[in-house]
């Protein structure tokens, strides 16, 4: 007896054990869950400030070298600031200074804008005409790392937005600046020269945050080479790391791998995890990294969380150890639990053959496609091709950002090497019948020969097929075109045109006018663009029209009802060049005027829209003209008003959540979304149709009326619970909404709740 009373001891404390963990592990799990939920919730909120964070600061710096770029445009299309007359006009340099120091003026951004002209000892700026030396020791000072050889290199680098790195500054007296450059040149021929923009050393002001904030936060603005413009770190982790190796070389990796459509990116540095936003330029280059210490924000919520999380755990110890406890007295029997063992062996059991038979369909299905791979290699060579060509052509029309990283990987990948010195555009004409045998022919003969560096593309143009040129040497572009000619033969009809050379991917598109224009112009077999009677000292032919300038700001602004008068002026203006000069000038001048209009588009999609391009005379040019601008209005309208239909949503989730606060006003949602207090006003009732007042009043009136019937707090406590401070106010706007006061609205509503729930009883009796 004392044996079997032991053994059933022994077995009751296995179940109250076994009870114990069944219990306890789906309540442990449910906690993890929630509590990882929380941190996420956090987390999620977190990275979110700093996405708008990141979009704001790009946008500053993407404002500012916007400026610098269309300043940089105006001085190199205005002609007296031509290397020619300002070393040779004295009046002209006075002319030239006086408008340098306008732009200055005009400038949101710059301190100073400065020109330098090719192997000139003198720099123009809105002071005068100084040499270097003088600019460097009188203007502005070096600050310590900013060598002269740095200066000097500035002065002569021609690169686009070509910045000072962190610690290499300007100084003048108390104030500390930045320099970034912009080439200056022609349209048409080479860099003359650099334009310096000089602005206040403000990152520390643009990136500015709180001291706490700062520990856990890594920032850095960088360019797509890696050049670090700014950094901001932790001091704990720059005092720990070798900054060229520990920071850079991860960066470089992590960047070359980043997609732009993940949501947010993560990154270790000196052991330590960052997660964050990256967001990149496509008018610079530069990227701007905002990530923050994962483990300081999982620490700071754990420390937030901390109180709450030891009483749950308590609690679910305590609640666990009885609930064992009871259910293991009415367990005693164990068969039954061994059977529903026996039953879950069985089904896993199952579902592991299920999953063998699986994986036999999945064999099966491989080797299927397995017997397709040669097909689908043939089909893939055959796209890849096909793809090779259109990126060659919308390289020659200019709908490409050849300087994009992403651009520059994807033509690496079609095979597509543009690092030469020269590329021009060399387009060939034949009849429209002989076209398709002659692409035939073409592409089978170029492949023989083996010309490294000369790409083609079918139907660039009508009836034409080109070649993009890209050579070292700027001769051998002349004697493909010979060889082209030879191979041809004489009976075959060919023209060939070729246009001017230039040194970077973005001229290309004037090349292909140019040699398409050459084509048009002669009946020779061989026409260069630059052997044509062109007078491109013209100043409509290198620079913008009046007209044209206008119909850029219309649709920059979105100004429809202005679209009309532009054009007729844009039509009045080329009428009176056709009547005046020839048909190449004429030609050239309405390519250039689409080709820029569509490169600066924002709405239209990549491949879509080249339709425009296309056009013979002068009245289709005008037709696709407008088309082009009704459409780049509308898409324009529509994004402003999805952006503020989004905006208006974000107001309205912020008021929903937060209408029951004390200090809610119209001034405080329009700081927290930093706009003014009219605005908001303004858009808030054109979207709603009731002001902001209305709005606050009617939802705080709506959850007093719920509180009153399903709670049995006082009045008062109601008052401050919706909003309100003042119990007399609440309850004239109370009456006066519903007609009838608090009190006596919770006695209606109750009596009328009572009824519905008496004559429910009484039916189901009946």
């Amino acid at each position: 007896m004392p044996r079997k009373r032991k053994s059933r001891s022994k077995l009751l404390a296995k179940y109250i054990k076994i009870n114990f963990f069944v219990i306890f592990l789906p309540i442990a799990v449910g906690s993890v869950i929630y509590c990882i939920s929380i941190q996420k919730n956090y987390m999620d909120r977190y990275l979110k400030t700093i996405e708008y964070s990141v979009n704001e600061k790009l946008w500053q710096l993407e404002a500012r070298t916007r400026s610098f770029a269309s300043t940089a445009q105006r001085i190199c299309l205005d002609q007296d600031f031509t290397p020619y007359h300002l070393t040779n006009f004295s009046y002209t340099t006075i002319n030239a200074i006086k408008r340098l120091k306008t732009f200055t003026a005009e400038s949101v951004y710059f301190h100073d804008l400065v020109i330098h002209l090719n192997d000139s000892e003198q720099v123009y700026t809105s002071n005068g005409t100084v040499d270097v030396e003088t600019f460097m020791n009188s203007t502005y000072q070096l600050a310590d790392g900013f060598s002269r050889e740095d200066f000097l290199e500035l002065l002569r680098s021609k690169k686009y937005y070509e910045c000072t790195s962190e610690g290499q500054y300007l100084t003048s007296g108390a104030f500390r600046y930045s320099v970034v450059t912009y080439p200056l040149g022609k349209t048409g021929s080479s860099f003359y020269g650099t334009l310096l923009g000089i602005y206040e050393n403000d990152w520390e002001k643009t990136f500015q945050t709180e001291k706490a904030e700062k520990d856990k936060r890594l920032v850095v603005v960088c360019t797509g080479t890696m050049e670090m413009l700014y950094t901001q770190m932790p001091d704990r982790v720059r005092e720990n790391i070798d900054f060229q190796k520990d920071l850079s070389e991860p960066l470089a990796g992590l960047l070359k791998n980043w997609d732009r459509e993940e949501e947010y990116c993560s990154f270790r540095l000196g052991g330590v995890g960052y997660i964050g936003k990256i967001a990149h330029s496509d008018l610079n280059g530069w990227y701007l990294i905002d990530m923050v210490d994962e483990a300081s924000i999982t620490w700071e919520l754990l420390l937030m969380q901390l109180p709450m999380l030891i009483g749950i755990f308590l609690s679910m110890l305590l609640l666990t150890f009885f609930l064992s406890i009871i259910l293991s007295m009415y367990n005693y029997v164990p068969i039954q639990k061994l059977y529903n063992l026996f039953d879950k062996k069985e089904k896993r059991n199952k579902q592991k053959e299920k999953g063998k038979n699986e994986l036999m369909f999945l064999n099966e299905y491989i080797r299927k496609m397995l017997e397709e791979q040669d097909a689908m290699g043939e089909q893939l060579v055959a796209s890849r091709k096909i793809s090779r060509m259109e990126l060659v052509g919308r390289l020659l029309r200019g709908s490409l950002n050849a300087a994009s990283s992403s651009v520059k990987e994807q033509l690496a990948d079609m095979g597509l090497q543009l690092d030469k010195k020269y590329m021009a555009a060399m387009v060939l004409k034949v009849s429209e019948e002989e076209m398709p045998e002659f692409g035939r022919r073409l592409k089978d003969a170029s492949a023989e020969r083996q010309a490294e560096g000369f790409y083609l593309t079918e139907g660039i143009y009508k009836y034409y097929d080109a070649f993009l040129a890209c050579t070292e040497k700027a001769e051998e572009i002349a004697e493909f075109a010979e060889w082209l000619m030879e191979w041809a033969g004489e009976q075959s009809g060919l023209q060939i045109g070729i246009g001017n050379v230039y040194a970077s991917a973005e001229s290309l598109k004037y090349s292909l006018m140019e040699a398409i224009i050459a084509v048009e112009s002669k009946e020779d077999s061989l026409v260069l663009f630059s052997d044509l009677a062109a007078d491109k000292s013209e100043a409509f032919y290198c620079k913008p029209l009046e007209s044209e300038l206008k119909l850029k700001m219309v649709l920059a602004q979105g100004a429809a009802e202005n679209l009309e008068e532009t054009l007729d002026e844009l039509y009045r203006e080329l009428l009176k060049i056709r009547q005046s000069d020839s048909d190449t000038v004429l030609t050239f001048l309405m390519n250039r005027i689409m080709a820029v209009l569509f490169e600066d588009s924002l709405s239209l999609e990549e491949g879509g829209g080249e339709r425009y391009l296309q056009y013979t005379n002068m009245e289709e040019f005008f037709e696709r003209l407008r088309e082009f601008c009704d459409v780049e209005l509308d898409r324009r309208l529509e994004r402003k008003a999805a952006r503020e239909d989004k905006r208006m949503r974000k107001i309205l989730d912020f008021i929903d959540e937060n209408f029951m606060r004390q200090d809610m006003s119209l001034v405080m949602v329009a700081g927290e979304f930093e706009m003014t207090g009219p605005y908001l006003s303004k858009i808030f009732k054109g979207a709603v149709g009731k002001n902001f007042i209305e709005y606050i009043t009617d939802k705080r009136l709506e959850m007093a009326a719920g509180l009153l019937v399903d709670t049995d707090a006082p009045v008062g406590e109601i008052v401050y619970q919706v909003g309100y401070s003042d119990a007399a106010s609440f309850t004239r706007k109370f009456t006066r909404h519903f007609l009838i006061s608090p009190g006596a609205y919770r006695k209606v509503e109750r009596e009328k709740t009572g009824k519905r729930e008496n004559g429910g009883i009484t039916d189901e009796k009946n």
